[in-house]
């Protein structure tokens, strides 16, 4: 499948403008929280079970970092680096 250059220009924004913001701080528990309940607030909304805290360890995001982290494939990026 070939990349038209706009599309390649576009994905090139959006990876600077991630890269801007990207952090590996887990956020402090009042910001987990609140995340939560916006997740929580969607689920509901689409007719899924509310996650609980213990749920937490089970989103599949924290397991791939932690599964490239084991593989020594994660980079340590610290904010404004």
């Amino acid at each position: 499948m070939t990349i038209s250059k706009e599309e390649r220009e576009r994905f090139e924004r959006q990876a600077r403008s991630l890269r801007e913001i990207e952090t590996d701080s887990p956020g402090t528990p009042e910001q987990r929280q609140r995340m939560l309940e916006l997740v929580n607030y969607l689920r509901v909304g689409d007719g899924f079970e509310p996650l609980t805290e213990e749920d937490e360890e089970e989103f599949p995001e924290l397991g791939f970092f932690r599964r490239a982290q084991a593989l020594g494939i994660a980079r340590i990026r610290r904010k404004g680096t």
